[in-house]
């Protein structure tokens, strides 16, 4: 009994730690530096290759819930999302069948940047300044509108398999109407430059 007795202090000590680990771990200030993303090799404090557990250690099991998460055309797939709620970090992730992360951004107030440059809100022009290239993307108001198609041997094509974005208008104006359906244009078509598109979705993985 009294063997059983000292298991039970030991695990209750543990468990202690444990739960003291994760809550600092949920206290962690946000700061720019943990919000970068590099597709293909981290997404924050997550790296390539990390399991589910071990996303768990680093944000917190309490900040890991399950989810239904939408990939076009009416589909869904089983994940997860960290920081429910949390409009400056919150995300959505799955596992892929060869056991890689894809994680989606789509908070208007997210502070997730990507290559510390492009965050959702990013424009048009920005995103082809980082590209240091035009690149071409759908026509808008589709399951994959506004979705970038080639990077067009720019910066970011070096990402073409770990990343995908898109751009939405702000508004409908007369451009951004000309511009609807499955069609590819490029970012310096001046209808699209009119158009003046936002960052709304940011999918990469690791």
């Amino acid at each position: 009994m009294k063997e059983s007795s000292t298991v039970s202090k030991e695990e209750s000590l543990t468990a202690n730690q444990d739960e003291s680990r994760r809550g600092n771990e949920q206290a962690r200030p946000i700061t720019e530096g943990s919000l970068i993303v590099i597709p293909g090799l981290q997404f924050g404090v997550i790296q390539k290759g990390a399991s589910l557990n071990e996303i768990r250690s680093k944000l917190g099991e309490a900040n890991i819930t399950a989810t239904e998460i939408g990939m076009g055309e009416g589909e869904t797939i089983a994940g997860f999302v960290a920081f429910k709620g949390e409009s400056e970090r919150e995300f959505r992730f799955f596992f892929n069948q060869d056991g890689s992360m894809t994680a989606q951004i789509s908070s208007p107030e997210s502070r997730w940047r990507l290559l510390g440059e492009i965050a959702i809100g990013t424009s048009l022009s920005q995103v082809a300044q980082v590209n240091q290239e035009p690149f071409s993307l759908y026509g808008f108001e589709w399951d994959y509108g506004g979705q970038v198609t080639n990077w067009q041997q720019g910066r970011l094509a070096q990402f073409e398999q770990s990343l995908t974005l898109t751009l939405t208008p702000l508004e409908f104006n007369e451009a951004a109407i000309s511009l609807m359906g499955a069609r590819e244009f490029s970012s310096n078509d001046p209808k699209m430059m009119a158009a003046d598109p936002r960052v709304s979705e940011i999918w990469v993985t690791l």
